[in-house]
Order: structure tokens, then C-alpha cells, then sequence
């Protein structure tokens, strides 16, 4: 939805890595276009959520 411009807002739930310390983050090569991009916890995870411009 992201590379087809479908979406209008980014609700994205990022837990932590654990594991294979050679297995690609989440982010790698991932350019978030949000305006107003806020982060928040919850929990352990990180909540990006913003605007898509």
C-alpha cells in the first residue's frame, strides 16, 4: 500500500528485534513519506503513526 500510494495515514506497531543479529530491521531501505511522523511506546513496542504525504 505504501509503494502504491493507497494509503492516507501509518499506524505501524514495531516490536524489538531479538534473535538473528544479522536478519534485516524493519526499517532497511523503508523511506516513511509521514508528516507529523509521532513515535509513542507501548509496552515494548514502538507506535509510528503519521500522515502520508
Amino acid at each position: 500500500m505504501l509503494a502504491a500510494g493507497s494509503a492516507d495515514y501509518l499506524y505501524a506497531f514495531v516490536a524489538p528485534r531479538t534473535g538473528d543479529p544479522e536478519a534485516p530491521s524493519w526499517h532497511d531501505g523503508v523511506s516513511l513519506p509521514a508528516m507529523g511522523l509521532r513515535t509513542s511506546l507501548v509496552g515494548a513496542d514502538a507506535l509510528y503513526q503519521g500522515f502520508l504525504g
